[in-house]
């Protein structure tokens, strides 16, 4: 008799490249709230822009320092950054240059 006591398998396939997201620049949006955060990037507590994620229709933009809230998630924006809504709903976060 032979028993198996440990099974492995690896399975590779390509992936095709997807193609970048495109958005139209859009709109500054402004948030409707703002509250105190500790800003990592300042070393010190700011008043930030509060607003809900579904507030950033595609291409909108925040300037930091601001607070993306969700259901199920925040996403801090620190002072000295940018964030756009891609088209797919992608948040993308940039440094000021």
């Amino acid at each position: 008799d032979v028993e198996v006591m440990n099974w492995s398998v690896r399975v590779a396939s390509p992936v095709a490249v997807p193609e970048p997201v495109r958005t139209e620049p859009g709109a500054a949006v402004t948030p409707p709230g703002s509250r105190e955060m500790h800003d990592a990037g300042a070393g010190d507590r700011v008043l930030a822009g509060v607003l809900p994620r579904e507030a950033l229709p595609p291409g909108g933009h925040v300037p930091g320092p601001a607070i993306v809230q969700e259901r199920e998630t925040t996403t801090i924006l620190p002072s000295g950054w940018h964030l756009t809504m891609l088209a797919d709903g992608t948040l993308k976060m940039e440094r000021k240059s």
